[in-house]
């Protein structure tokens, strides 16, 4: 029988490669053993945003944050495209007063833009974030609220970010433009779960907002909800309204609980107004019959009244004059029986 001695065989651990190309072509066991792990824990992260329900406070009285999440593909035209871009987020008039917009980082008020750049031309793809919060004007310092979000977002995602953005200052409300590179701090292709795109981003800016600024008390929200009244697009007094419906009718007819008069008076008000666009039709008996798709329907007229308005300002900026119309998707002074008689029933 032979000796161990005599085995001129010995076994090394050696590399573990991936067919697949998921992990990197020289990794060690404990490697990935440790990127498993990683990829497990990104697992946990998208099932609990995407499960996570909402208590009645967070759902009415906490801070909204509206967050555009998108991907590009860099193949191609995406270096030049991502040049364009960031020459887009730092045009003039976007910053405060009209100024220039300042594409900033997390350690630097102006960022490398050149740089940035180039990292760029490597990247399979780049992340494109607009944040909005509705109340961004009420923030000490826009630019700390992106930093720390993007601080957050490292956390979750247990990679350090190749990032950039710009505050604007163009519109009704205060919004950043965020430029997340394609590859995390190993060089690996950066891969953002799908549950944390579509809830955990956002989820976590409202929280930020909420510690800074408070939840929101009722009577604030009550004139938050009075203020979409009369507007010509889906609103969330329209999210509101459309909970109510049972199949395409809503029914008023019972007595409000006590101390929700106030969104009872509100919620017949936006009625109202449906109903002079026809996407509503008065009944007797406190009841109210939708028209099909009001939800799109008044998409579209919101889609329809921001391509007005962006058209008169660009004719606005080149000194051209035109008059000032656009093709109305609705007429509220068109008249049919429907509208006609809405007020008879409306209380």
């Amino acid at each position: 029988m032979r000796r161990d001695s005599d085995n001129p065989f010995s076994i090394r651990l050696g590399y573990l490669t991936s067919s697949d190309g998921s992990l990197p072509h020289l990794m060690s066991f404990a490697k990935k053993v440790e990127w498993a792990s990683k990829q497990m824990a990104k697992k946990e992260l998208r099932r609990s945003y995407r499960g996570r329900a909402r208590t009645t406070a967070e759902k009415y009285f906490a801070r909204r944050v509206i967050v555009k999440f998108s991907v590009v593909k860099m193949g191609g035209r995406g270096g030049e495209t991502q040049r364009l871009h960031l020459k887009y987020i730092e045009r003039e008039g976007v910053g405060r007063d009209e100024e220039r917009g300042v594409i900033f980082d997390r350690r630097n008020d102006e960022a490398d833009i050149d740089g940035f750049r180039k990292r760029g031309l490597k990247d399979k793809h780049q992340f494109r974030v607009i944040i909005s919060a509705e109340d961004a004007r009420e923030l000490t310092d826009l630019r700390a609220f992106t930093c720390d979000l993007m601080s957050q977002m490292e956390r979750d995602l247990d990679t350090k970010l190749d990032w950039v953005a710009a505050n604007h200052y163009d519109t009704g409300t205060p919004h950043t433009h965020i430029v997340i590179g394609g590859t995390d701090e190993m060089g690996q292709t950066l891969k953002i779960p799908r549950g944390y795109i579509s809830y955990g981003m956002r989820f976590e800016a409202e929280k930020i907002v909420n510690m800074e600024l408070g939840p929101i008390v009722q009577l604030e929200y009550g004139k938050r909800l009075a203020r979409d009244i009369d507007r010509m697009r889906y609103t969330p007094l329209d999210k509101i309204v459309l909970s109510l419906a049972d199949g395409d009718t809503i029914d008023l007819s019972k007595t409000p609980e006590r101390g929700t008069e106030w969104a009872r008076r509100i919620v017949v008000a936006r009625l109202r107004k449906l109903a002079q666009m026809a996407m509503v039709e008065p009944c007797k008996g406190r009841k109210w019959i939708l028209d099909k798709d009001v939800k799109g329907q008044l998409i579209k007229l919101g889609l329809n009244t921001d391509i007005r308005k962006t058209y008169e300002k660009v004719l606005e900026q080149t000194g051209i004059s035109r008059p000032k119309t656009f093709n109305r998707i609705y007429d509220p002074l068109k008249t049919n029986s429907r509208q006609n008689n809405w007020h008879r029933y409306a209380r």
